[in-house]
């Protein structure tokens, strides 16, 4: 489980500092992550933002607008994730803007259509890898056929 994040460089975020930032000193309590978080606050105030970097666990790689950032992750253990080494094997899901853009693109542009983001059932998982093989099949036939042409 996160315990908290620095952040020395990542969209609005410059030298945040956990602790600091987020803690009351005065009763020394810091805000905590649990295993479901909701983040909530003003417009513009870096919810999305926050939500790219925790993100970037479940795509252990960094958010493509943010490339040159710098950000550490401290989990409950003590151990760390650092934004130039993001492997992982946390369980993380981002529900944000970007989740709404990449999977509900529909929404957005009537050319695409409906894109799966969770499979039910493991009758519907199995058919889901047996679609999966049978597209890099045909993507290695289709790079053979190139070779040939």
């Amino acid at each position: 489980m996160i315990k908290a994040i620095e952040i020395n460089n990542f969209g609005c975020f410059k030298d945040f500092n956990w602790k600091k930032d987020v803690g009351n000193y005065t009763t020394d309590i810091t805000a905590k992550f649990s295993e479901i978080n909701i983040i909530y606050g003003r417009n513009y105030s870096g919810k999305t933002t926050l939500s790219r970097i925790i993100n970037c666990l479940d795509k252990k790689v960094v958010h493509p607008d943010y490339i040159n950032s710098n950000f550490e992750i401290i989990l409950e253990d003590s151990t760390s994730i650092k934004s130039d080494n993001l492997y992982n094997t946390l369980n993380v899901k981002v529900y944000n803007s970007d989740f709404m853009k990449e999977k509900l693109k529909w929404f957005y542009d009537k050319n695409y259509g409906i894109e799966p983001f969770t499979i039910l059932g493991k009758k519907n998982i199995d058919v889901q890898n047996k679609i999966e093989n049978l597209e890099k099949s045909i993507e290695e036939i289709d790079k053979k056929i190139i070779l040939i042409c």
